[in-house]
């Protein structure tokens, strides 16, 4: 069952990655005009960035299954033409994105909401002050990855109310409920900006 899965992604990887190094042929020959280049490129980034979830969320390697297909240049050379590109973000002027720096902060924001999740649902909080501090961390990771500026106001906003209810925090299930609903919802909407 694992190899299907391996073997899976092995040709999603293999499609995407063609994908961009065919697209950036085609642009530098000039045979494609700069906005579907720009769409395109943005299309197979998502596509991308929704390989390395899943692989993730499967408990694989992205860098096995690169070194299984022996793919790594072609990867490598991928990666950097989706860093040269400026990707249009719709609220926002282009910003220059790192697919090396993404796909890691985007499951470390995934990662840290979970986490949360599963305190708040367990019960198990000792320390209001640690969650305070995953919250401060979330919202750097926030900031930093484009396009989210709604969220992290979502969780500002979140985070101010659990630092005004310390002690609902620590002694009251449906308050905790209630936070993890919440951060359930910037979850779903996260992923949903994504397109994952």
């Amino acid at each position: 069952m694992r190899n299907n899965q391996k073997d899976f992604y092995k040709s999603e990887i293999f499609v995407v990655i063609k994908t961009i190094n065919n697209l950036n042929l085609k642009y530098n020959k000039g045979l494609i005009s700069d906005i579907f280049y720009a769409k395109s490129i943005k299309s197979a980034y998502r596509d991308l960035l929704e390989i390395h979830f899943k692989i993730k969320e499967e408990g694989l390697d992205m860098s096995d299954i690169l070194n299984q297909m022996k793919y790594v240049d072609e990867y490598r050379n991928a990666i950097e033409i989706l860093n040269s590109v400026k990707i249009q973000d719709s609220k926002e002027e282009a910003s220059r994105l790192s697919m090396l720096e993404l796909p890691g902060m985007a499951l470390e924001i995934a990662s840290s909401l979970i986490t949360l999740m599963d305190i708040l649902k367990l019960g198990v909080i000792e320390n209001p002050d640690l969650i305070n501090k995953s919250f401060d961390e979330l919202t750097v990771l926030f900031e930093k990855f484009p396009g989210l500026e709604n969220i992290s106001k979502e969780l500002s906003i979140l985070r101010k109310d659990i630092i005004e209810n310390k002690n609902e925090l620590l002694k009251n299930n449906k308050y905790r409920d209630h936070i993890g609903d919440k951060l359930y919802n910037i979850f779903k909407e996260f992923r949903h900006k994504l397109n994952l």
